[in-house]
């Protein structure tokens, strides 16, 4: 069925957050431009998207100033936090549409096309997260989707904190880097377990007296319990 145009314009009109509109219309007016039936249906399906998932949402870019990659750094925080907790744009609906876009599909649209696709799913992802992120991005790149689309997206959008700073107190993406580049929060927001969390785990059913020099004696969890935390 042939994409509405007109609808499709209004629907990007009606976009808040100005980031996400002026990469929805950017990608709308190559596809007009061009003629292009598919990049318009391409267009309609990506911004009908969900970009939001369970738990904080992770950003990262480029290598930090230590010349650790970032991505690894983003995917190493959230093994901490653990499944269910934390996602990243290629674990959101949208981030999952655009990475599945073939070589064959890409071909019939104007070249470029992809890195506008990525644009718009990375501002949607900064747009729909919050109320707090992690963000791996010391040594983010000036030209990276970070600077440009994502921090710009996730101040407009009223975010809370970027690694638990306010993000109230950043006035620019250029500034923005600077102030919250470094050690990211995430290790911070779940510590592992320790030993002395542990409990002696009750058994479900009855446990019957013990003999200790022809005496009875109960068996005491609490003091059990008592005795794990202090080992």
């Amino acid at each position: 069925m042939p994409v509405n145009i007109p609808a499709l314009q209004a629907q990007i009109n009606a976009i808040q957050n100005s980031v996400v509109r002026t990469n929805a219309q950017a990608l709308f007016d190559t596809a007009q431009s061009s003629n292009n039936d598919i990049l318009f249906q391409t267009l309609e399906d990506t911004i009908g998207k969900s970009a939001s998932g369970e738990g904080t949402g992770i950003f990262y870019s480029g290598h930090d100033r230590n010349g650790n990659n970032n991505h690894n750094s983003a995917t190493q925080c959230q093994d901490h936090l653990g499944d269910g907790n934390s996602y990243n744009i290629f674990e959101t609906e949208v981030g999952q549409y655009v990475d599945n876009i073939g070589a064959q599909r890409l071909s019939y649209m104007p070249e470029g096309t992809r890195d506008q696709l990525w644009n718009l799913a990375s501002s949607m992802m900064a747009d729909q997260a919050g109320p707090n992120v992690i963000a791996f991005v010391d040594g983010a790149a000036g030209s990276s989707t970070w600077m440009n689309h994502e921090i710009t997206a996730l101040l407009e959008n009223g975010n809370t904190s970027i690694n638990t700073l306010d993000t109230s107190t950043l006035s620019n993406s250029s500034q923005s880097v600077e102030d919250i580049s470094g050690e990211s929060f995430c290790f911070m927001s779940r510590p592992p377990p320790h030993k002395t969390d542990l409990q002696v785990p009750r058994p479900a059913f009855p446990v019957p007296s013990t003999q200790l020099d022809g005496k009875a004696v109960e068996t005491d969890f609490d003091t059990l319990d008592k005795q794990g935390k202090d080992a």
